[in-house]
């Protein structure tokens, strides 16, 4: 009887959870960048060159509200330079409700969320 009565409160239990749902966006964009010069002319005092160049750039952004009615949000965007290094330029999170606005940031104001 007391398996039976277990069983029957975990299902009563998860019957109570309900599935979350946020908004997820991912987006990005690459750039390739390739340079030819030549100084072929007898007064050019530059001399033929090449130079090749690369840039991307990656955000993940989400928003949810919750059962209370919380509008929760996140962001981040990687910011890859020419030079090969990368960065994290843009990261935060923001809540926001009847009473306002609550943002954390780095490098941009919640009015991004």
């Amino acid at each position: 009887m007391r398996k039976v009565l277990l069983a029957t409160t975990a299902l009563v239990a998860l019957g109570g959870v309900s599935a979350a749902s946020a908004d997820i966006s991912v987006s990005g964009s690459a750039e390739f960048q390739y340079d030819s010069w030549s100084g072929t002319s007898a007064d050019s005092t530059s001399a033929n060159d090449t130079n090749i160049a690369a840039t991307t750039d990656f955000a993940i952004s989400a928003s949810t509200v919750t059962d209370n009615g919380l509008t929760l949000s996140a962001r981040t965007f990687q910011d890859g330079a020419a030079d090969g290094s990368a960065s994290f330029a843009e990261q935060g999170f923001s809540i926001s409700g009847d009473f306002g606005e609550l943002g954390f940031a780095s490098d941009e104001d919640a009015d991004a969320f």
